[in-house]
């Protein structure tokens, strides 16, 4: 599979592609742009043309594509996105100040940013644990616009001013 990792505004993206066992190809590029979406996806590559297509809202095949993406908007919003086991298409979004991680290294990676790694470092620590992690990582930083502070939002929980691409009532403890 593959190991992306998200922090502060930072996507990490491993390069190893796998087929079982059998290491593929060491220089895959996961991150494809379509219509000025960034896609950084993991899974089957097979099925990446189909996930992209759902997100898009447009007819895919009926099988279920197994793969994943964080994705970044038009906005700079960034987005897990995949279909569950009955081909419903889901998106859930992801806190600017928030760590987030998918792939076969996710576990890794979200330990290692919970000790302070950046989502490079994140990567690079699951590719010395995970066997389908591996050869350059790669970075993508994610648009952060400032912040007008006469328009910046409180959270409702705990009154702390929100990142500019977290949500009225985000739970970022």
């Amino acid at each position: 599979m593959t190991t992306i990792a998200y922090k502060n505004g930072i996507i990490a993206y491993d390069s190893m592609s796998t087929r079982g066992d059998l290491i593929t190809n060491r220089t895959s590029d996961k991150h494809l742009k379509v219509s000025g979406i960034h896609f950084f996806l993991c899974g089957a590559q097979s099925d990446y043309d189909d996930l992209i297509c759902a997100w898009f809202g447009q007819d895919r095949v009926k099988t279920i594509p197994e793969c994943e993406a964080l994705v970044v908007d038009e906005s700079g919003t960034v987005w897990d996105c995949a279909c569950n086991e009955e081909n419903i298409f889901w998106k859930a979004r992801i806190g600017y100040a928030q760590i987030y991680a998918i792939g076969s290294g996710r576990s890794c990676a979200f330990s290692a940013m919970d000790c302070g790694k950046d989502a490079r470092g994140a990567v690079a620590i699951a590719a010395g644990r995970d066997v389908c992690t591996g050869g350059e990582i790669r970075t993508f930083s994610v648009f952060s616009p400032q912040v007008n502070p006469e328009s910046q939002q409180t959270c409702e929980i705990c009154g702390e001013a929100l990142g500019i691409f977290d949500f009225k009532g985000s739970v970022h403890i």
